[in-house]
């Protein structure tokens, strides 16, 4: 529990995202492979550390068709990579404008 908690916080944007249902079930077997060949490749116990890492650094051989989401965001369309999702952490950052009487706040993707 104590892993999954770091990696909701660490992949927030990621999740949030994500469809529910097959795309999410289909994301969460890929970490599990990942932390599954980390393991095997590593030799380490599992615990709370060695998972997140298993699942940031663990690679698993990509198939030639690589499964990919379609994730909408207002009028944009970004299409991710099941295999990247993971390797690739997308904490928002909150960044904020002042000018004049006017206050942006931007969201980088």
């Amino acid at each position: 529990m104590e892993a999954a908690n770091e990696l909701s916080r660490s992949f927030e944007y990621q999740l949030a995202l994500m469809p529910e249902g097959l795309p999410m079930e289909l994301l969460g077997r890929h970490g599990a492979q990942c932390v599954y060949e980390y393991l095997k490749r590593n030799n380490r116990y599992i615990d709370r550390n060695t998972i997140v890492q298993g699942v940031v650094r663990g690679h698993i051989k990509a198939p030639s068709i690589c499964p990919k989401f379609s994730i909408i965001i207002g009028e944009r369309e970004l299409k991710w990579n099941l295999f990247e999702i993971f390797k690739k952490p997308g904490l928002r950052k909150e960044i904020f404008l002042l000018n004049c009487n006017m206050q942006v706040i931007i969201i980088p993707s």
